[in-house]
């Protein structure tokens, strides 16, 4: 029994609407993962590019004082365990860059007062 036209044209109308609808599904697919790979991936600078010492100022010329920010997936923990090794660097009269070194890993602050 032979399909009448209309039949056929109908089927072939419902196989090209999946074909387009699958098409448009799938670069939506792709173009979510590739934007969501980007958002990470500009997080990730952001966090590398973002100070994790804050707040730093000298006491009585000896003690330094500052905060630590921890923008990783774990807190920053300073303790007896924690060796923290800060250098003073003058620039100009007054004003210090610090350099707190932990694990090889340097963390910097853009000024001292």
């Amino acid at each position: 029994m032979p399909l009448s036209a209309s039949v056929v044209a109908t089927v072939a109308a419902i196989a090209i609407a999946m074909v387009v609808v699958l098409a448009t599904l799938a670069n939506f697919v792709v173009t979510y993962v590739t934007t969501a790979s980007r958002v990470l991936e500009l997080t990730r600078e952001y966090r590398r590019s973002s100070p994790l010492v804050t707040g730093a100022s000298v006491r009585d010329g000896v003690e330094v004082v500052f905060n630590v920010t921890s923008l990783g997936p774990e807190p920053v923990t300073i303790d007896a365990a924690v060796t923290l090794l800060v250098d003073y660097q003058p620039v100009g009269s007054s004003w210090r860059t610090v350099e707190v070194l932990t694990y090889g890993v340097s963390w910097y602050v853009d000024t001292l007062t």
